[in-house]
Order: C-alpha cells, then sequence, then structure tokens
C-alpha cells in the first residue's frame, strides 16, 4: 500500500508551477553591463572570456547601480548568455562588413531589408 492520500495535496497534473520572469534588458542596463565587463577584461584571460567570478561580479554590479530593473533579474547565468548573444551580434556585423558587397553603419545597419536578395544570399551562406 502507498498509504492514506492527502486531500489537500493536489495531483501533480494540477500543481502549479513557477517560473522566474525572464530578463530583458533596457539600453542602460546594456551600457552598464558593457562598462563593466570592459573594466574587468584586464582579468579576463584574453580580454573576452570571463569567468563565472566576473558574470557573479556583474551581476552584482548592475543591482548596485541599478536597484530597479526591467524584467527578471541578472543573475550570473543571464549575464553570461547576454554577454554570448552580445559576442555573437559583434561577430556578425563584423562578417558582413568583410563580406563582398555589403556595408555596415551603426546608424542604418546593414542598409537593406530582410527580403532584399542580396540579404537572402547572405543568409543562405
Amino acid at each position: 500500500s502507498k498509504g492514506t492520500a492527502d486531500p489537500i495535496d493536489k495531483p501533480s497534473s494540477e500543481k502549479v508551477t513557477w517560473r522566474k520572469a525572464p530578463a530583458w534588458w533596457t539600453a542602460e542596463e546594456e551600457h552598464v553591463f558593457v562598462l563593466y565587463l570592459e573594466q574587468q577584461a584586464a582579468a579576463a584571460r584574453d580580454g573576452a572570456n570571463f569567468t563565472k567570478k566576473h558574470f557573479i561580479g556583474t551581476a552584482q554590479h548592475l543591482k548596485d547601480t541599478i536597484p530597479v530593473q526591467q524584467g527578471g533579474e541578472k543573475t550570473f547565468s543571464t549575464c553570461h548568455s547576454k554577454w554570448t548573444h552580445l559576442k555573437e551580434n559583434y561577430y556578425t556585423v563584423v562578417d558582413l562588413k568583410s563580406a563582398s558587397g555589403m556595408s555596415w553603419s551603426d546608424t542604418n545597419g546593414a542598409g537593406m531589408e530582410k527580403l532584399d536578395a542580396v540579404w537572402k544570399t547572405y543568409v543562405k551562406v
């Protein structure tokens, strides 16, 4: 026998699961984030590969600098993910700038729409 059922305990199919609110970043939060990591770059191995302690420090710095943040809490994990995405975006721009027939400006981006033939060809590669 599995014992008596607790009438107050809901079956697992009815239990509510709680998720943390997703972190989303304002321009100010991104700015503070990048400036802090820039200050820590000398301690990183090659200036861009930060360790867990760097992202823990970054999360604390964000809490101290911007006490009321947008979205969910900025943790080690969300800071690490943000850095990964920022680097991916950076390297995409570097690739675009060096691709034949492409250009980039901080104001206009690549200067084309996602339906342009040149863009479609680039994305396929």
